[in-house]
Formats: structure tokens, sequence, C-alpha cells
């Protein structure tokens, strides 16, 4: 796998942030009853049970639509070490008055920058994550995740790394 260059950072965000205002205008699905448009910005550390960890900065969009309780995610995760662009869907259950669990999955594009240690096999990585929130009358919410990223066996190297963050969703408002 051929490393991304530091000085590609700038084209990456900016190609994320123009995905997310795409995603954000999705019409014609119902919306989630009491729910924003939410954009989460947080940090984390990869690599949480490997000998090498990495802290990485955080951003997600979560547009108001659902289907079927299913709502999709856009994310980028960054470090001066790798970064993982990808979308996927997500199930909020409550657990209280404002408590959230929400699984997620989704697949998404990864590259790292030099060191082997962050050769995950494939450019094309699968992201379980479980999250933990606490929903504020504002509708924002502060949650902690654990997810695994890996390349689910498309090729023989694939090692796999967990992570967790902690991540606050900031409500843009509905449709």
């Amino acid at each position: 796998m051929k490393p991304v260059s530091v000085n590609r950072w700038n084209k990456i965000l900016r190609i994320f942030l123009m995905a997310a205002s795409l995603a954000l205008p999705v019409s014609g699905v119902p919306v989630q009853s009491g729910e924003d448009h939410l954009l989460g910005v947080g940090g984390g550390v990869m690599g949480i049970l490997d000998r090498h960890k990495v802290n990485y900065a955080s951003f997600e969009v979560r547009p108001a639509v659902q289907l079927f309780r299913l709502r999709p995610w856009l994310g980028l995760d960054i470090a001066d070490d790798f970064y993982y662009t990808a979308a996927g869907v997500l199930m909020d259950f409550e657990l209280g008055r404002n408590w959230m669990l929400t699984p997620s999955f989704g697949a998404g594009f990864y590259d790292f920058n030099g060191d082997d240690v962050f050769d995950l096999g494939h450019h094309l990585e699968f992201r379980s994550a479980l999250e933990l929130g606490y929903r504020f009358k504002g509708a924002g919410r502060l949650a902690f995740s654990i997810s695994h990223i890996s390349n689910g066996g498309i090729d023989d190297k694939n090692p796999g790394s967990e992570s967790i963050r902690i991540i606050y969703y900031i409500p843009l408002g509905s449709k």
C-alpha cells in the first residue's frame, strides 16, 4: 500500500467537508422524531490493544434522516500517521431519559503515512463501533465509543485495530 503524503491532509479534509455538505440536504426520507442533523467533533486513540498507539482527530456527520430506524453517517479520522474516511449506517437505542446506545457499521478508504505499524493490509477497511452517549437538552450529545477496523479478510494481511473515541455532536437543525 503506497502511503499518502502529509501535504494532502488539506485536500482530504476539503473532500470530506464537501461530501458532508451534500449529505445534509437529503430529502424524501422521514426524519426521526426529535432528531437534528448532527456534526461530531472529537478525538480518540487508535491501537488501544496494540503496542503502538496514536491519537487522532475525528469528525462525523449524521443527517437527520432514517429508513427502518437506520440513519446514515459519514466520518473522517485523521492523524499524522493515517487517515480513514468512511460512511455507513447506525441505529440509536434510548437507554433512559437522556442516554443513547448507538451501534454502527460502515466501510471506507484507509491510508497510512510511512510506518508499517499502521499498515492494515488494504485501502478498503470496515468499521464496527458501539457508542454510549448522553443527550443534552439542546439535543447536543457527548459520546464515548469503542470501534474495530479491519479489512474483513479481503487481504492476506489483516491485523485490524481497536480505537476509543470521545466526540461531541453539535445539532445543526432538522430538514
